[in-house]
């Protein structure tokens, strides 16, 4: 394996990381924050949602809170007092409500598999890291989801090279416009990540998850997965790619080129090399040197390098599975929440904090009325 693709995933590991500290990560704190449709209030009042926390479910809010901040794990501790919350707001809540965060669930279920439609292959991805290697893995980190192949059938990279009638080539382009392509690609890609942790977040603190209630980053996590089954498949691609590589130019010193599939193979690496990483990482592929077909067809695929392909197809199918389990199972998330992108979150965030504010306020303001009203009623006995 080059050492550019090691040199890409580093760079990448570096950027992503850069990514989750300048991510406005939402308040991990449960049940003080929202989804917008059943928390919607005028300016100056409460949601509903909130309002339920504040008022019939602020003692087991409260008690929840208090377990998560002093790490209390014995008895009950922030998982048991978690469910609790749950089940208090769940039992207060109308039945229209509970209704609609059900179809949110069917919705958020089957929406793994509609996102793996729409991202790329493994084979693609496994094909663009021998040209574009940080492009290859900051895509596997921004689609979230991999569409797995048959299980233990090998999915030849090869396939995805050349032209046919299903296929859109992209012809190769003036330099100009190919860099403002390459440039906007990684804009793209870069947002997508940023967009991809930030949702992952919200997802994860403004929802429960109904067999891990206290679990936030259960979706970040899931959503990080993709990187390694790409990884995987990438890794021994690139490593037979460049063993071929070895292999061709050693029959070029030897003289053994008479065919016309070496002759180009060779002519392919010899203008390959002479760009630089940099100049390979930004030229788009259709303005890269021609000949990739004639060195695809001189790889030998050894018996490991087939066996990761289907390891990362067999990685990619559970990731699915987990998916599908993750997203079915987040409670309180409704269908318009998920169809409407419309955000309110710093100013639910203040309503929330005064609505539990005043409801410690009034909770404070009534055990004084009742320490009164105890010490009227023993001086009235005194008397």
């Amino acid at each position: 394996m080059s050492a550019r693709f090691v040199s890409a995933v580093s760079m990448s590991s570096l950027s992503t990381l850069f990514l989750l500290a300048a991510l406005p990560i939402v308040q991990a704190e449960k049940f003080r924050n929202w989804f917008y449709w059943y928390d919607r209030a005028d300016p100056g009042q409460v949601g509903y949602l909130t309002n339920l926390s504040t008022t019939v479910c602020n003692d087991t809010v409260q008690a929840y809170w208090q377990s998560e901040a002093l790490g209390e794990y014995n008895g009950s501790g922030p998982l048991g007092w978690c469910y609790i919350v749950e089940d208090c707001m769940l039992a207060n809540m109308r039945p229209s409500y509970i209704q609609n965060y059900q179809a949110g669930a069917v919705i958020l279920g089957i929406l793994p598999t509609l996102l793996a439609t729409l991202g790329p292959r493994i084979a693609e991805v496994s094909l663009l890291s021998t040209h574009r290697p940080l492009l290859s893995v900051l895509l596997s980190i921004g689609a979230p989801s991999v569409w797995p192949t048959r299980i233990f059938t090998y999915d030849d990279p090869a396939t995805c090279v050349g032209t046919g009638v299903n296929r859109v080539a992209i012809l190769k382009q003036p330099s100009w416009r190919a860099g403002i392509m390459g440039t906007l690609q990684y804009l793209l890609v870069l947002g997508s990540i940023a967009n991809l942790f930030q949702t992952a977040i919200e997802l994860g603190t403004l929802t429960i998850l109904s067999w891990s209630c206290t679990l936030n980053y259960g979706l970040l996590a899931w959503a990080l997965i993709p990187f390694a089954i790409h990884l995987v498949a990438a890794v021994s691609y690139n490593v037979e790619i460049a063993h071929t590589e070895k292999r061709i130019r050693r029959s070029a010193a030897n003289g053994d080129v008479a065919s016309t599939p070496l002759t180009r193979s060779k002519t392919f690496l010899d203008r390959r090399a002479e760009l630089s990483w940099l100049q390979k990482e930004f030229t788009i592929c259709a303005n890269q040197p021609k000949g990739l077909e004639s060195l695809l067809k001189h790889k030998r695929m050894s018996r490991l390098a087939v066996l990761l392909n289907c390891v990362a197809s067999f990685m990619a199918f559970f990731h699915l599975l987990f998916g599908t389990m993750l997203f079915s199972s987040l409670v309180f998330i409704a269908v318009w929440d998920i169809m409407n992108s419309h955000r309110d979150l710093p100013a639910r965030a203040a309503d929330g904090a005064g609505g539990h504010a005043r409801a410690e306020g009034d909770g404070a303001a009534g055990g004084q009325r009742e320490g009164a009203e105890e010490q009227a009623e023993l001086g009235a006995e005194q008397g």
